[in-house]
């Protein structure tokens, strides 16, 4: 047999009532209970999505490239074509950001879809090929391999 009940409370710090839905009573040594939250009251206000009035006491939206620091860059892509001899496409090292002569280097390539690989590696689901990667680390890599 199952029986079933309705408990209302309320709560001082949120304005919701505590439903009790089902409690289950058998088998005795199995018990079960479903909760639901439901508001106490509507509000009876209305919220816009949008107005035609311009927003005059919000704060401007700041781009994303001014709310944070850029990375100090250490080679530029200028300083990187003096030392390889890769150029575009094959160039895939925009900048170097962090470098430890002979011991660590920290490179940055920018990717976007209109880069001439994703086309064709797989359309439905554009990703850079793992050669490619390869051949980033490769980069930097050789440049640490001359001063060693």
């Amino acid at each position: 047999m199952a029986a079933s009940s309705s408990v209302f409370t309320t709560s001082p710090s949120r304005n919701l009532s505590l439903i009790r839905l089902h409690q289950s009573l058998s088998p005795p040594l199995i018990r079960s209970s479903s909760v639901a939250f439901r508001p106490k009251r509507r509000s009876s206000s209305l919220v816009l999505c949008s107005t035609d009035e311009p927003k005059s006491n919000t704060e401007k939206e700041i781009p994303i490239e001014l709310r944070y620091e850029a990375f100090p860059t250490v080679m530029d892509i200028n300083k990187i074509q003096e030392i390889l001899p890769h150029r575009f496409p094959f160039l895939l090292v925009d900048r170097v950001i962090e470098y430890t002569a002979g011991v660590s280097a920290v490179a940055i390539k920018n990717v976007t879809i209109n880069d001439n690989f994703f086309p064709g590696h797989f359309p439905e689901r554009p990703i850079m090929p793992g050669v490619l990667m390869v051949e980033v680390i490769a980069m930097p890599s050789s440049h640490l391999s001359l001063d060693m």
